[in-house]
């Protein structure tokens, strides 16, 4: 699914970098363990399109004030190497559905140029296929 949405907005995938984005936990174990899993998606999608580039980060919403200005730090310093370089960026929030959180994303990447995917995983038929399929399996 993050592939087709960073698809869906994409023009020329080898001078475009999609950076995942996702909400985040708080504690830093917590979101060690997110960028873990993130890092897989990542990699799924790097296989999926021929982008120039994959990355992916949270922003820790409900984190302190510290840490979240960190992540809004490392976001947009993101965002700025890759449009340095002459690339494209393609934003595609992790998020099962949009309802404020995109918001975030948007307000913290102001001034930058981007380009962010209009919705999350939702809706999409592979997430009851996803949903069918699990339940499937626990019985």
């Amino acid at each position: 699914i993050l592939a087709a949405r960073a698809r869906s907005i994409s023009a020329e995938p080898a001078s475009e970098v999609v950076v995942i984005v996702a909400h985040g936990p708080v504690s830093d174990d917590d979101n060690a363990r997110w960028l873990a899993s993130m890092r897989v998606l990542a990699d799924r999608v790097r296989t999926a399109a021929p982008f120039a580039g994959v990355e992916y980060l949270t922003v820790r919403d409900d984190a302190p004030a510290p840490i979240k200005q960190a992540a809004t730090e490392e976001l947009r310093n993101l965002v700025g190497r890759v449009r340095a370089d002459g690339r494209r960026v393609l934003i595609v929030p992790l998020l099962l559905s949009f309802g404020g959180i995109e918001q975030g994303i948007r307000r913290r990447l102001e001034g930058l140029d981007y380009t962010m995917a209009p919705q999350g995983l939702m809706p999409d038929d592979r997430v009851f296929e996803w949903v069918m399929l699990s339940a499937r399996v626990t019985k």
